[in-house]
This record gives structure tokens, C-alpha cells and sequence, in this order.
């Protein structure tokens, strides 16, 4: 007989398989990091279900769900046999009918299981109180500087070399800028983007007492970041990352817009957005340069008569920073942060 675990107990197992069987929309939207989707009903089913139970009662609406389920259980089973991870760990919304019915036909089988009691809503509950009413443990190392400096390369790199970064642009599929969907397509949900950040802190070894990340807004395209993570980037360890215009216009070239002809659709699309803060004629000439693929020319009016003006400002005092790098040789620059950290912790 299966019985019920608190999420906290359950996301401390090691090896558990997480079963999400809500609907594919709602398992899209967000679930638990690491859950397999074995839904007990489709997106179309558990609409009809729900709409019968509002017009007919829970009693026609479980006919309902019985009929839909009946024929593919012997697939069901065989479906929820395959997941890897011990023990199975069942979740549905809130620990609900789905869920019960789901782990009732595990022990029918004899399959060990546990049931999340409270559901993916419990979960949610949870990582908000890690993400928002508490205060997290690291201290957060940050890299801030203009635009075009580098400074995702060197946090990669960091992470390539096993520091702890929190890459957020990569997490949110967004950098951060009037271009910054431009080549990404969809970001994901603001709960899936808190799951993410929740996972990546999570996977990180628990001796490790620092954060690296990047310097940014609350907002990140549509999505915002969660307070503790947005307050600990305000208390943390500041290093600005600088390089020439040259390079930097290099690097939004290569980034943004010298990877194809769709790329390059995206950022004439987005150049409407600029028209308040740089004029009609000036963003004329910048369609002009890329219809005409001057890409140098049209990076570096960019980088010095938008993005400058518009960040500049905040780096203007480099006695504020506990460290200055120079970005034009990126070995180096990972090196001279990697000295900064060791000496700190």
C-alpha cells in the first residue's frame, strides 16, 4: 500500500522517479525538475471531465474519466514501469484523484510508490519560500559591465570549469535587451523559469557557499527574478567586466546578428522599439545598415548611441567595484576571477 510524502522529504531522495500525471498543458506550464509526464488524461479529456463535473456532478465525471482511462491501462502500467528512479514518487495538481488513482493502480500491480501529498501545488508553495520569503545562503559574486563585454562568455567558461554559476539569461531564453529574444524563441513560464532557478541552486555541491552570475534588471524580457535571488545580487561581490568598442561591437555582431537571415528579420522587427529614445532618422539609418548587412557599422551605433546612453551611467564609478576586468583575453579574465574567489572563500 503506497502512503504519502511531504515535498521537502520527497525532494531530498536521491534516486526517486517523479511522475507528474497531470495534463500535458499543465506539466508544459511547470512541474518538479526531473518529473516524466504520464498523463492520466489529455488536455481535451480533462476538459471534458471537468466540464462534466461542473454540470453533471464528481460522480459522471469519474464514469467519464473511467471510460477514457480503461482502454489504455495495460500501456499505463507498462508506461509507468519504464520510468527510472526508486521509489516512484506520483504527483497530480493537489494530491487529488489523479494522483490516488494513479498510485491505487501501483499497488494493484505491486509496484512500490509514494503519493506527494499536496501535489504539485505543495511544491510550488515550497520553492516560493525558498525564492521569495527567504533569504538564500550564498553570498553572490556578480559580473556587471556594458553591453558586448563578455560577460556571459566568462561565466560559462567559469561554469565549464566548475564553479557555481546561475546563468539567468540562459534560464529565462532571454538576454535581457530590447534584441533579446532575437534567434531564442519562447520563454518559459515565470513558475518554470523559478523551477529552473530553484534546480540549478539545488544541483550545486552543498560546501559550495558563493554564486556567480551576471548583473541584471528585475526583469529579464517578461519574466522577473525571484527576490532572494535579485536581493542577494544586490548585496553580493561586484566585479565590472570592460573591453574596446571594437571587440564589444564584435561580440553583439556574432551574438545577435550574424546568424542568419531570421536573426536578422528579428532585429529589424525589434528596431521599432528604439524610435522614443533614439528618433525616427536615426533608426532609418540603422535599417538602412542592415538591409544593407554593414553590421559593423550598424553594431557600434548601437553600442555607443543606444546601449551606452542608456547603461553607461552605472559604471561610470569604478571605485565601487571590488574588482576590474579586462575582457579582451578571456582565459585571463577567467583566471583573474578565479584568484578573486579563491581569496574570498
Amino acid at each position: 500500500m503506497h502512503r504519502e510524502i511531504e515535498v521537502e522529504d520527497a525532494l531530498k531522495l536521491s534516486s526517486a522517479g517523479f511522475v507528474d500525471v497531470r495534463s500535458p498543458l499543465e506539466y508544459e506550464l511547470d512541474t518538479i525538475p526531473g518529473a516524466v509526464n504520464i498523463p492520466l488524461f489529455d488536455n481535451e479529456q480533462r476538459q471534458r471531465i471537468g466540464t462534466t463535473y461542473a454540470a453533471d456532478g464528481p460522480h459522471e465525471a469519474r464514469k467519464l474519466g473511467l471510460r477514457f482511462i480503461a482502454p489504455r491501462l495495460p500501456e499505463y502500467i507498462e508506461q509507468l514501469a519504464a520510468v527510472k528512479g526508486e521509489p516512484l514518487v506520483i504527483f497530480c495538481w493537489r494530491g487529488g484523484e489523479r494522483s490516488k488513482t494513479v498510485a491505487g493502480l501501483l499497488d494493484m500491480m505491486h509496484m512500490p510508490c509514494l503519493r506527494l501529498k499536496g501535489g504539485y501545488k505543495a511544491y510550488r508553495q515550497y520553492v516560493n519560500k525558498v525564492l521569495h520569503e527567504s533569504k538564500l545562503p550564498h553570498q553572490f559574486v556578480v559580473l556587471e559591465g556594458l553591453t558586448g563585454t563578455g560577460k556571459t562568455e566568462i561565466i560559462q567558461e567559469l561554469g565549464r570549469k566548475g564553479y557555481p554559476i546561475l546563468d539567468l539569461e540562459a534560464l529565462a531564453n532571454h538576454r535581457g535587451s530590447v534584441f533579446g529574444a532575437v534567434g531564442l524563441g519562447e520563454q518559459p513560464s515565470q513558475k518554470k523559469f523559478e523551477s529552473l532557478i530553484w534546480a540549478s541552486i539545488r544541483n550545486f555541491d552543498e560546501s559550495n557557499n558563493f554564486l556567480i552570475v551576471e548583473g541584471e534588471s528585475k526583469k529579464i524580457g517578461r519574466l522577473y527574478l525571484p527576490d532572494a535571488v535579485y536581493n542577494g545580487m544586490q548585496e553580493g561581490y561586484r566585479i565590472l567586466v570592460y573591453d574596446t568598442v571594437s571587440r564589444r561591437v564584435n561580440r553583439l555582431i556574432k551574438e545577435y546578428v550574424n546568424t542568419g537571415e531570421n536573426n536578422l528579420s528579428q532585429v529589424g522587427e525589434a528596431l521599432s522599439y528604439l524610435t522614443r529614445r533614439l528618433g525616427k532618422e536615426k533608426v532609418r539609418q540603422l535599417r538602412e545598415l542592415l538591409a544593407a548587412k554593414d553590421l559593423e557599422q550598424f553594431g557600434r551605433i548601437l553600442i555607443e548611441d543606444y546601449y551606452d546612453v542608456l547603461y553607461g551611467r552605472n559604471f561610470n564609478a569604478p571605485e565601487q567595484y571590488d574588482l576590474l576586468v579586462d575582457a579582451g583575453n578571456l582565459q585571463g579574465a577567467v583566471k583573474q576571477i578565479e584568484e578573486f574567489i579563491q581569496h574570498l572563500f
